[in-house]
């Protein structure tokens, strides 16, 4: 079941939280290139999309980490010039699919409340704490 929805990027957030998901990240440019395939299968896409990843630097500016993890980025795809914290409001983080600006599945800082964006939750290992 796919889901499509669009939110600000705290929403978006809150929202996979309460399925019991987190903000999608990824870690590698083959992760980035699944999720891509994934995105490309859905029919809600077209020419000019896109949509909200799990990563900010909303604690420390220019700081980039994933809202699930708390770790640093350690791989991104940026456009160019970015990220460029426009107006000193940009903090989060979208994937953007634009063939009329040369933009081809790149990153870009955007401004956190932003209503419009979809976004991309994914499951979470619940087999990550050991018993005692």
């Amino acid at each position: 079941m796919q889901i499509r929805l669009r939110a600000n990027w705290h929403k978006a957030n809150e929202f996979c939280t309460t399925l019991g998901m987190v903000f999608v990240s990824m870690k590698s440019q083959v992760e980035h290139n699944e999720l891509i395939r994934f995105v490309e299968k859905m029919d809600k896409f077209s020419n000019a999309t896109r949509f909200w990843i799990g990563a900010s630097d909303l604690a420390e500016e220019g700081t980039y980490t994933w809202v699930s993890s708390g770790q640093l980025l350690t791989f991104s795809n940026w456009a160019d010039n970015e990220p460029n914290n426009e107006n000193h409001a940009e903090h989060c983080i979208e994937i953007i699919l634009n063939i009329y600006v040369n933009r081809v599945w790149q990153w870009n800082d955007n401004e956190c409340r932003n209503p419009r964006e979809y976004f991309i939750c994914e499951g979470v290992d619940k087999h990550c704490i050991e018993n005692f």
